[in-house]
C-alpha cells in the first residue's frame, strides 16, 4: 500500500516537472513541441515567424497556392539579421550610434576649449599625452554642471558625472548581447539541415546537450566581452574626477610663500583625449562588426544529399548552382508558433527529443520534420513529384 501511494506521488510530481518545465531555449521549444505537437499548426510546416505575425487567423496560412509558393522560400538563402526584430535592431544600433555621437560631440567640445588657450590639438599633441592623464583646461567644474553647487555637491556632481557613462554602456552592453543571442537563435536553428545534433537544452537529459558556459559560444562571447570591458576601462580613463587644492599667496619674504586655503579646494571633470580617441575607434568597430554579423548567411543543405553524403554526381558545383541547389530551413526567431509548426514528429518516430534530430523530408511520410530516421532527403525544386506531393498534402 505505502509503496503504491509513494509510486503516484512519484507521478505527480513527474506531471508537475513536465508541466512546469522551461522554454529557455531553442532546443528546449523543439523538445516541448515534439513531445506536444500542437494542433493549430499542422500542415504549416514551412511558414516562417514573419508569416505568424502579419496574418490572423492562422488557418488562412494551410492555402495549397500559399504552401506551393512557401516550399520555393526553402531554396532562398536568409541572412542572420532577420532572426531579430526591427525594433531591436533600431534600439540597438540606434543607442550605439547615440553613443558615438555623445563621444564625438564632447571630443569636439573639449578640443574647442583647448584651442581656446592656445594648447596644441594635433594628433601627434594628442597623442603624446599620457593614459588617464587630465589636460591642462580640459576639466569641468561643479559649477558649469549644476550652477552654483554647495560645498558637498561640488565632490558628487563631478563624480555623478563621469560615473554614469559607464552605467550607459552597460545598458549598450545588454542590448548587444541580446541582439547577438537573437542572432544565435539562427545559427542554432538552421544548423539541425547541416548536420544530426542533439537538442542543446537547458535540463538536458540522456543524449542532449547543455546550454553554452556564457550563453553563447566563446567565438562570439569572448570578443564581446573583451570589447565590453576595453570600453569600460577607456571610458574609466576618458572622464574621471580631478581634486584640486587652494593656496593664497603669502609674500615671498616669509618661509612659506603659499598657505592651503581649503575653502579653495574644489572637484572636478578631467578629460582625457587619448582615450576618448581610442573609445571613438574600438566602439565604431564595433558596430561594424555586429552589423557585419547580421550578413552571415544561415546554413543550408545542397539537395540530393541523403544520410549525410554529397550528391553522387561528382562535379564540383559553381557557387551560383550550390546557391540555387541548396536547402535551408524557414526563419523561425523566437516564435513559438513558426517552431512548432517545424516540429510535428513523423508517425513512429517516438521520444524523438530525446535522440540526435536532423530536419529534411521523409518520402515514406510525405512530410518535412524533425526526425531520428537516417532516410532523410533534400529533393531539388525542380522535382516534379515532391511537389505534387506537397500539393496532395495540402489538400488533402
Amino acid at each position: 500500500m505505502f509503496s503504491r501511494h509513494w509510486k503516484d506521488l512519484g507521478h505527480i510530481r513527474d506531471e508537475r516537472k513536465r508541466d512546469n518545465r522551461s522554454l529557455a531555449t531553442v532546443g528546449d521549444a523543439i523538445a516541448s513541441f515534439l513531445q506536444e505537437p500542437d494542433d493549430t499548426t499542422t500542415g504549416l510546416d514551412f511558414a516562417s515567424a514573419r508569416e505568424f505575425g502579419n496574418t490572423k487567423p492562422w488557418s488562412l496560412l494551410a492555402d495549397a497556392e500559399l504552401r506551393k509558393a512557401r516550399r520555393t522560400w526553402l531554396y532562398q538563402p536568409s541572412k542572420w539579421f532577420e532572426t531579430a526584430s526591427l525594433r531591436r535592431w533600431v534600439l540597438t544600433i540606434g543607442w550605439c550610434l547615440g553613443s558615438l555621437i555623445i563621444v564625438i560631440v564632447m571630443f569636439s567640445a573639449g578640443m574647442k576649449q583647448l584651442r581656446q588657450w592656445n594648447v596644441p590639438t594635433d594628433v601627434e599633441s594628442i597623442w603624446a599625452t599620457g593614459l588617464g592623464t587630465p589636460q591642462p583646461y580640459a576639466t569641468v567644474n561643479g559649477a558649469q554642471l549644476h550652477g552654483n553647487p554647495s560645498t558637498s555637491l561640488q565632490l558628487w556632481i563631478p563624480m555623478l558625472y563621469s560615473n554614469v557613462w559607464q552605467l550607459w554602456l552597460s545598458g549598450l552592453y545588454l542590448l548587444v548581447n541580446g541582439l547577438v543571442s537573437a542572432l544565435m537563435v539562427a545559427r542554432e536553428w538552421s544548423q539541425y539541415t547541416r548536420d544530426r545534433k542533439a537538442l542543446r537544452m537547458s535540463s538536458p537529459r540522456g543524449l542532449q546537450r547543455g546550454t553554452f558556459t556564457l550563453s553563447l559560444l566563446f567565438r562570439y562571447v569572448i570578443p564581446l566581452m573583451v570589447t565590453s570591458c576595453v570600453m569600460h576601462w577607456l571610458v574609466s580613463q576618458s572622464v574621471f574626477v580631478v581634486a584640486t587644492r587652494g593656496f593664497s599667496y603669502n609674500g615671498t619674504n616669509t618661509t612659506m610663500p603659499y598657505v592651503a586655503k581649503p575653502e579653495l579646494d574644489a572637484a572636478l571633470a578631467g578629460f582625457s583625449f587619448k582615450e576618448a580617441l581610442l573609445l571613438l575607434i574600438v566602439g565604431s568597430l564595433g558596430v561594424v562588426c555586429v552589423i557585419g554579423l547580421g550578413f552571415f548567411r544561415s546554413f543550408g543543405r545542397d539537395t540530393d544529399d541523403i544520410n549525410g553524403t554529397e550528391s553522387p554526381a561528382g562535379a564540383r558545383k559553381s557557387n551560383t548552382e550550390r546557391e540555387v541547389s541548396r536547402v535551408y530551413m524557414p526563419m523561425v526567431c523566437s516564435c513559438s508558433a513558426a517552431i512548432s509548426a517545424a516540429c510535428h514528429p513523423a508517425a513512429g518516430d517516438i521520444d524523438a527529443q530525446w535522440l540526435p534530430l536532423i530536419w529534411g523530408y521523409l518520402k515514406a511520410n510525405d512530410q518535412w520534420c524533425f526526425s531520428t530516421s537516417r532516410n532523410v532527403s533534400y529533393p531539388p525544386l525542380s522535382d516534379d513529384t515532391a511537389i505534387e506531393q506537397e500539393r496532395s498534402t495540402s489538400l488533402g
